[in-house]
């Protein structure tokens, strides 16, 4: 540590992770394959921050019909949208210098919505998940739970433990 790092600010988001029990859950299935149900159902349950491109609340208050105001995602060039565990998880890495648009909203709405895209959970942490659309509509019919299962058994069985969140 440098003379001069004293005075340096921390930033916030970096000291909060995990923040909420979504947060723990997801360390937990980063470092064992036995906690990624518990995981993904604190997900799917979950309200998530999502970066906007801003013009969402413009049109709410010019539009006569709120349900047909078009909801626009910001998206990294891989074409990932990134999401978010808590408001913090925006600024991690100090990334978003300045605020930035973010909409919440429930998981399970957010995944019906959004069908076939991919998402990154937290890409600006020390925890990403990327979440692919074969896995979001595994997670929402429930089926990812029994293939969760399957790898902990294999894991138990060649006695290995994953490193690898995928």
């Amino acid at each position: 540590m440098g003379i001069f790092d004293f005075f340096k600010k921390k930033n916030k988001a970096d000291d909060s992770f995990p923040e909420n029990e979504l947060e723990k859950a997801l360390e937990g299935a980063f470092n064992k394959t036995s906690s990624r149900n518990v995981f993904f159902q604190k997900l799917l349950w979950a309200e998530l921050f999502v970066i906007s491109d801003g013009s969402y609340e413009d049109e709410m208050k010019n539009a006569t019909d709120k349900d047909s105001v078009p909801v626009r995602f910001w998206a990294h060039d891989s074409g990932h949208i990134p999401i978010f565990t808590s408001y913090n998880r925006v600024y991690d890495g100090d990334i978003h210098k300045e605020e930035v648009p973010t909409l919440q909203f429930k998981t399970q709405e957010l995944f019906a919505f959004t069908k076939g895209h991919k998402f990154v959970l937290n890409p600006y942490s020390k925890i990403v998940k990327e979440l692919t659309a074969n896995e979001i509509d595994s997670l929402l019919d429930g089926t990812l739970y029994a293939e969760n299962d399957r790898l902990e058994a294999k894991e138990k069985q060649d006695n290995k433990i994953s490193d690898k969140f995928d």
